[in-house]
């Protein structure tokens, strides 16, 4: 009689389980039963590498073997390569990608009363004009704290004197004015860096063929950095418009307001003025002071 006991194995990968797994490879060498595996005794170096071949040499090796996939592609020449379209975002990102002196140096001259004619020669022509690096961080980033430090400013001192101070709830009535201009403030600072700042692209573009319209848009954006301090000191007279004569106030607001028109008005001039073209930069100017009287009657 055949004796059909099996033995017990000590390995248990030895049991061949008929299904198709780790046991398969029961007849391989195992690494880790290698005590010299890995170790610094047992490293060798590397095989030489070889010479890598020259294009001329991959090219005549293809043609023999009939191998197309080890021709190098023919690389682009400069000012080739496929641009992004303007519907991705990263096309728009090379707009805000500003060093951090060439912003300190765009809002020093934002804010820097005196006019400087750098374009105005009239023997000069807009191909000699000096292009500084064009960014619309300052019409987005500038307008929106134009914008927000009224909402949040006053808000806020609104909070310390009646909330705080005086201990009383803030009047409904005062909120939704707040809320309501921060709405005027969208539209009507947005509307004059876009909308104005596009329109003057175009009569700007009739004298000089090299401005582009993203140039234009900063520059009417920078422009609105006055804004920022002005907008501060009329929101402390308005938290104290009701405890003083009312004209005061009126007059202190209409101050502020054409302070910040002729600060707005002297940058636009010296970065927007250009040779035979001083009446495209008058209507510029006037549009400003159409925007700074909106700002009045609107925003504050």
């Amino acid at each position: 009689m055949v004796d059909t006991k099996v033995t017990p194995s000590r390995d248990s990968f030895e049991i061949d389980d008929g299904l198709e797994g780790v046991d398969d490879f029961v007849n391989e060498s195992n690494p880790f039963e290698n005590p010299f595996h890995d170790t610094i005794a047992n490293d060798e170096p590397p095989p030489a590498y070889q010479e890598p071949l020259q294009p001329s040499a991959r090219i005549s090796d293809a043609s023999t073997s009939g191998d197309a996939g080890t021709v190098p592609s023919p690389t682009p020449a400069a000012g080739t390569e496929p641009q992004l379209g303007p519907g991705l975002l990263n096309y728009y990102s090379r707009y805000f990608q500003l060093s951090t002196q060439d912003f300190k140096t765009n809002l020093h001259e934002s804010v820097a009363f005196k006019l400087k004619k750098e374009n105005d020669d009239e023997e000069s022509s807009p191909s000699t004009i000096s292009r500084e690096p064009t960014d619309l961080y300052g019409a987005i980033w500038i307008t929106a704290t134009v914008i927000m430090s009224k909402f949040l400013i006053l808000g806020l001192l609104y909070l310390l004197r009646q909330g705080i101070i005086n201990g009383v709830e803030i009047p409904e009535r005062q909120m939704e004015s707040l809320y309501l201009s921060l709405v005027h403030g969208i539209w009507i600072f947005y509307s004059y860096i876009f909308v104005i700042g596009g329109a003057s692209y175009k009569l700007l573009n009739k004298v000089d063929d090299q401005i582009t319209l993203a140039e234009t848009i900063s520059t009417f954006g920078y422009s609105l950095t006055i804004w920022i301090p002005i907008s501060i000191i009329i929101e402390v007279v308005e938290l104290f418009q009701h405890d003083i004569i009312r004209i005061i106030p009126l007059l202190l607001k209409v101050f502020f307001v054409a302070c910040a028109f002729a600060k707005s008005s002297i940058y636009l001039y010296s970065k927007l003025s250009r040779p035979n073209g001083s009446k495209y930069v008058n209507a510029i100017i006037v549009a400003n002071g159409v925007f700074c009287l909106l700002v009045k009657i609107f925003y504050f």
